[in-house]
């Protein structure tokens, strides 16, 4: 992913505060566009703003029956993927709000039908009731006693808004959960291999660290410059600490602890010799950008190559990513979730008239596939790649796979 994360910070604080602010059709268009110039990027913004988003949608939105409500989310989830389809989180967070709301409705349905039949169609007479003495059931309209003055619509609203805030808690606990379990796979004395800018892995292992400190021992750390497009991020993350988003702090840039401060050996190398250092080092601790279910995994580039040459030199390989991450979908043709950047940063044309007939490219991801991951590390639990599909099974609805 970019570098630039402070400037996609404030995009995405900006975006929250006007959120509520401004008619719900201006707040997509606006996360649309924003979508589109990459000024909010990279998985953990992207689900914070799409949470957001949903929330003002079903709170606004006037409905009459369930079905109302999962079509108007379908059709704000098409507009979105379609804006940025490299962002597989987009999608994510929409699916499994659409699950959410089946999961909202459904026991609703049974309480006000006292079975779990299928409703019919509602009659013409019940139709033309006020709007008071109807409720929203399946795909059509019952009267059920309202003894506390809420309607059935303005109940699923508050329900699902309730379980949106708590997909919004799960996207801001999620890198602190992943750090507890540094305990369990990092040891004393480890070599630890890293490329990349990521928040997840700067506290798993700066909570490695800590509790190593505290046990005099220290961890060794080798991270890859990522060039070029992260290379200046890396160091100023090695030196001063990658930037923490706060969500209830959008006035001051707040850093985590530097990892050289932390009692952290940091030795930093080019891309190149990753195969060189590569039998010096224990573990091999990767960021993921996406997870699909089949196990493989969208990370920093240069990800692959650092895969491969673990595998070769028998090196356990762990990628760190929460489960918000992870996608129901399969990663047929690769290119689809592959993005590129500015050739410029790689080679500089103005420099040698030779380099017009030159091919070249620049790819800002990388995909890990599943059998070069020993372990997927998420915010609950550790898994081995071939248990995703399963894990992605209890997170997603059948239905909801493909509403496109």
């Amino acid at each position: 992913m970019p570098a630039n994360t402070t400037a996609v910070s404030q995009d995405l604080f900006h975006y929250l505060k006007r959120c509520d602010a401004v008619p719900v059709q201006t707040s997509i268009d606006s996360f649309v566009t924003l979508l589109k110039q990459r000024r909010i990027q990279g998985a953990r913004s992207c689900a914070i703003a799409t949470v957001k988003l949903l929330q003002r949608v079903v709170t606004t939105l006037d409905f009459s029956t369930t079905e109302e409500l999962l079509n108007r989310i379908k059709d704000v989830g098409k507009y979105l993927i379609a804006a940025q389809t490299k962002e597989a989180v987009v999608g994510n967070i929409v699916r499994r709000a659409l699950g959410l709301i089946r999961e909202v409705t459904e026991p609703l349905h049974e309480d006000f039908n006292g079975s779990g039949s299928n409703v019919s169609k509602a009659s013409e007479k019940e139709l033309q009731a006020p709007s008071e003495q109807r409720n929203t059931v399946g795909h059509g309209l019952q009267s059920a006693p309202d003894n506390h003055s809420v309607s059935f619509a303005q109940q699923v609203k508050d329900d699902v808004v309730d379980g949106l805030a708590e997909m919004l808690d799960e996207v801001d606990a999620a890198d602190a959960q992943i750090a507890e379990y540094s305990q369990e796979q990092l040891h004393s004395d480890e070599v630890v291999l890293t490329c990349g800018v990521s928040l997840s892995v700067q506290k798993f292992l700066l909570k490695a660290a800590k509790r190593g400190s505290a046990k005099g021992q220290r961890i060794t750390l080798i991270q890859t410059e990522t060039a070029p497009n992260e290379k200046h991020a890396v160091h100023d993350v090695v030196l001063n600490g990658a930037i923490r988003s706060d969500l209830h702090n959008t006035t001051q840039e707040v850093r985590l602890k530097a990892l050289v401060e932390s009692g952290i050996r940091v030795v930093t190398i080019a891309d190149s010799s990753v195969f060189a250092i590569m039998p010096r080092v224990t573990k091999v601790v990767l960021p993921a950008q996406t997870i699909f279910c089949d196990g493989s995994s969208i990370s920093s580039p240069g990800s692959k190559g650092i895969a491969q040459a673990a595998k070769f030199h028998k090196v356990p390989v762990f990628m760190l990513g929460a489960i918000y991450k992870l996608s129901p979908l399969y990663p047929f043709v690769v290119e689809d979730y592959v993005q590129f950047g500015d050739v410029g940063k790689s080679l500089d044309y103005r420099e040698d008239t030779l380099l017009d007939d030159l091919g070249s490219a620049n790819p800002l991801c990388d995909i890990v596939p599943g059998q070069m991951i020993d372990l997927i590390i998420s915010n609950i639990g550790c898994h081995a790649p071939s248990f995703m599909g399963r894990i992605a099974s209890d997170h997603y609805r059948q239905a909801d796979l493909d509403f496109s």
